[in-house]
């Protein structure tokens, strides 16, 4: 599941600045991906050992090929892969900055980790446009921390229900029923009212979603010079 806090940025605030310094280390370099080729493209651009897992594990192949065709027709993409702090800082993350949308997955020992991470990732991008729009509330003082907090969540609700979906779908590969991720997504819950005290599970004795779209709130608010917002 991703961080819950930097899923799109306006392009005055940057990715160092909102998950904080020391956080994340790149290990490639971002590869920009064409909109008439990203298939093959995006493909070449994962790690070795997902891709490796692609290719045995075809019908999961097919899946992401087709979300990344599905939703990047018309926008562009890129590609990189961070070393996560810790598995409570989040394994992934998109940013838009520019048009671009910058899709973020920690490497993993477990390919399959990659692969369910990186279709979350995408269609949670599918919803930068709604963020961009809760964002320019901050700036214009027209929406509050847990307002904000809240919607933010329901975006990224949205993503693990089509995550899950997916999931269902694949529930007779192996290799992804086993794959540590495997039991967070699959087990989203049907209502919003459910997926809180779900994450609370997740996250138990550790910053969740809610809390570090609280944050992003905080860090778009001391960008305007407020401090001390609620």
């Amino acid at each position: 599941m991703g961080d819950g806090k930097a899923c799109a940025f306006g392009d005055g605030l940057t990715l160092w600045e909102l998950m904080g310094k020391g956080v994340i280390t790149l290990l490639l370099a971002l590869l920009c991906i064409s909109s008439r080729a990203q298939s093959s493209n995006v493909f070449d651009a994962l790690s070795p050992g997902l891709q490796q897992f692609l290719n045995e594990h075809p019908a999961a192949g097919e899946v992401l090929s087709n979300v990344v065709n599905g939703d990047f027709a018309n926008k562009a993409v890129r590609l990189v892969y961070f070393h996560p702090a810790d598995q409570f800082m989040g394994r992934s993350h998109y940013q838009v900055t520019n048009n671009i949308v910058v899709i973020s997955i920690g490497d993993s020992a477990v390919a399959a980790d990659e692969f369910i991470e990186l279709y979350f990732e995408v269609k949670n991008s599918e919803h930068a446009g709604e963020v961009q729009k809760l964002l320019a509330k901050i700036l214009s003082g027209t929406t509050t921390r847990d307002i904000f907090a809240h919607q933010m969540l329901q975006l990224e609700f949205a993503a693990c229900q089509a995550t899950r979906d997916m999931l269902s779908v694949l529930k007779d590969d192996d290799a992804i029923v086993q794959a540590p991720l495997y039991k967070n997504h699959s087990e989203c819950p049907d209502s919003f009212e459910e997926f809180i005290p779900y994450l609370q599970r997740i996250y138990a004795g550790h910053a969740g979603p809610l809390e570090n779209f609280g944050r992003q709130f905080d860090e778009v608010q001391r960008s305007r010079g407020i401090t001390n917002a609620e």
